[in-house]
């Protein structure tokens, strides 16, 4: 475990020498990243220590320019220049090990527009960070990326401003706060709802493609590609997830009536535990199949990945070519027979291990290239995940090296994992590249001729997005996407809001579906239900708690602000955000309450009115509490209250009180 130091400024010491000190400190006293990190490099690998899920690149931390942030060619990069390059350095060291993250990237571009800022400035010396400073950052940010990580890095620049000023290492201390606010993710009409549902679902296209391509797949990277969108259609999990699946990980069960439920055994992320979750019957058929493709192809990584476990020093050597263990020289057919398990003609440099000349013949060193095939066991072998235990002679996803690339020879005794970047590469993602996704191997692309390009991530938007609007609450949709915190969902609901209207109209005269009078409605009326309904539910918009049913076409609303006391105003129970606003509604009725109770028996003027509607809206919001927090009424139903007593009717029962009547 790294041992961790706090750096502490000197009160007494210019903000120069306190960030001389705090670089030394990083330096020569943090051992994140190991104890043998070349501090003075300008890029980092940090791959043992900052574990990504799913992922099988080299992470490196490069600290290179704002400028040079699309520069693919490494030569061209501009690097920080001092003294700003020690003081990214140090940042980062320190601060992955106060505040750990494998979202070293945002740090690190940060980092840059901060330096890009200076830069304008005239001066790249952290010292001189300010208010302009930080100000044209955020622009910088705003301006080049997208607005859900703009937020994100807001963040991370308002962490780094306040470390720096409260450690005393700006000439001028400051308190700032990112002005880029969060992204609106629920909002379901408009321009820009309609982009964000695009960007987050997959197009129908790629919906209709990929069955077709399941079945026209038989073999390679086209067979895995789709068998494993299959898996991901099956159930909203995480790609990563997926990618950590073992080959014994489907389950077979039996159900309280004796039925069978098949599921699938997934190793937890983001801090969720490993568990069991079933399949709904209508893709367990499928599934088996997408399972038993992925084995198939992947069956000869696994045995080599054995042999190396069982032979740790010794070489794989395929069915055939054993005997040339004995030998001490290898000829390079022979030596090309071994890697490749057929002859490619090769250069003796190309097998990067030592050689030998006899007689002008060059022949290759048996042991040398024993050594050179064994350094490139993957990272942490025999674990391909260290964290679950999970190693690559039991993992779903493994391969050969070059297994599935036409162009170039495949390993026989070399192998790999199978990243997220190969899955979503072959889903479209690197279109522009040249690589042929697999709806352009198969011939489909979208209805305007367009390449179809689907993310892996997207087919979990969708299942949500599908779970949500078939009545799954907000907890159920959550447990079954292995998320930790329930309001994470909200950023997965895409429903339109005529989805939304719908679910409405089809709970109206419906007692299993709504509950209050919406339940009863077209009931005694000769009219088809879904015709009453499309005459009362119009439309329907978000509020705190719940939907609006006001047509706003036809008359502004009559009640602003006060939905509790409007029987237009209809709750869905499941939506855990509006049952979290109600009860805090609950709570301020409360208090309020209290106030008029007291104010009634000081006999303030008019207290008594005031009183009589308090306490008309604290019942309501109990009875609404009430519905929604019932375990008998089902997730999905839509809930309506009665229409609330007016003023007059209040003082009609008063009276009739008084003079015994009923």
């Amino acid at each position: 475990m790294n041992e961790l130091t706090i750096f502490t400024p000197i009160n007494n010491l210019s903000a120069q020498e306190n960030l001389d000190a705090f670089i030394l400190h990083a330096k020569e006293r943090i051992k994140v990243f190991g104890a043998d990190l070349d501090f003075d490099s300008n890029s980092w690998d940090v791959t043992d220590f900052v574990d990504i899920k799913g992922s099988k690149n080299q992470e490196n931390y490069v600290f290179s320019d704002f400028k040079s942030r699309s520069i693919t060619d490494r030569k061209d990069v501009e690097f920080f220049k001092e003294p700003y390059l020690s003081f990214a350095k140090a940042y980062m060291r320190y601060m992955h090990g106060f505040r750990p993250t494998k979202a070293g990237s945002s740090r690190l571009i940060t980092l840059r527009v901060v330096y890009e800022s200076l830069s304008e400035y005239g001066s790249v010396n952290p010292i001189f960070i300010n208010q302009d400073i930080a100000n044209r950052a955020c622009q910088l940010i705003v301006e080049n990326y997208s607005a859900g990580l703009a937020y994100r890095l807001g963040s991370q620049l308002e962490m780094m401003i306040e470390y720096a000023a409260e450690n005393r290492l700006l000439n001028n201390s400051f308190q700032w706060h990112s002005s880029i606010k969060r992204p609106n993710d629920t909002q379901r009409i408009g321009e820009e709802a309609d982009k964000r549902r695009a960007e987050k679902l997959p197009s129908q296209a790629a919906l209709d493609a990929l069955p077709q391509i399941f079945r026209m797949a038989t073999r390679d990277i086209h067979s895995i590609v789709s068998a494993t969108t299959a898996i991901l259609l099956s159930s909203p999990d995480r790609i990563n997830e997926v990618l950590r699946l073992d080959i014994g990980c489907e389950v077979i069960r039996k159900n309280s009536d004796g039925t069978e439920l098949y599921g699938l055994r997934w190793r937890g992320s983001k801090g969720a535990q490993s568990h069991i979750k079933d399949i709904v019957s209508s893709m367990v058929d499928v599934v088996k199949e997408a399972l038993g493709k992925i084995r198939r192809e992947t069956e000869k990584a696994r045995v080599v990945a054995k042999w190396y476990e069982d032979n740790p020093t010794k070489m794989y050597l395929a069915p055939g070519t054993e005997h040339y263990r004995d030998q001490e020289l290898l000829s390079t057919r022979e030596a090309s027979d071994i890697l490749f398990g057929e002859y490619k003609k090769r250069s003796a440099k190309e097998f990067l291990c030592g050689t030998k000349k006899i007689n002008g013949v060059t022949f290759v060193e048996f042991k040398a290239l024993e050594k050179w095939v064994l350094s490139q066991l993957p990272r942490g072998f025999p674990f391909l995940d260290k964290e679950t235990g999970l190693k690559y002679s039991e993992a779903l996803y493994v391969s050969l090296r070059n297994q599935f690339r036409s162009t170039k020879a495949t390993y026989t005794c070399v192998i790999d994992s199978i990243g997220t970047n190969k899955i979503n590469s072959y889903l479209g993602g690197r279109d522009m590249s040249g690589l042929v996704s697999i709806f352009q191997a198969f011939g489909f692309t979208e209805p305007n001729g367009d390449p179809i390009t689907v993310t892996t991530h997207q087919f979990r938007h969708y299942l949500n997005t599908l779970a949500l609007a078939g009545g799954m609450s907000e907890i159920q949709v959550s447990k079954w996407s292995g998320r930790k915190d329930v309001k994470q969902t909200a950023a997965y609901d895409h429903r339109t809001s005529s989805e939304v209207v719908q679910q409405i109209r089809d709970a109206m005269g419906h007692p299993n579906k709504a509950y209050g009078p919406i339940a009863k409605f077209g009931q005694s009326n000769l009219i088809k239900r879904d015709e009453i309904s499309k005459l009362v539910v119009e439309t329907a918009h978000t509020t705190d708690i719940g939907y609006c049913l006001h047509n706003f076409v036809s008359s502004p609303c009559q009640l602003h602000r006060d939905c509790i006391n409007c029987q237009e105003m209809v709750c869905i129970k499941g939506d855990k955000k509006a049952q979290e606003n109600l009860r805090m509604r609950l709570e301020e009725s409360n208090n309020l309450l209290k106030l008029t109770q007291e104010a009634s028996e000081n006999e303030y003027h008019g207290a008594d009115r005031w009183l009589s509607h308090q306490l008309e809206v604290n019942e309501r919001y109990k009875q609404l509490v009430d519905i929604l927090e019932n375990p008998q009424i089902p997730n999905g139903t839509v809930i309506q209250l009665s229409k609330p007593k007016t003023l007059i009717e209040q003082d009609k029962l008063k009276l009739r009180g008084k003079n015994g009547k009923k």
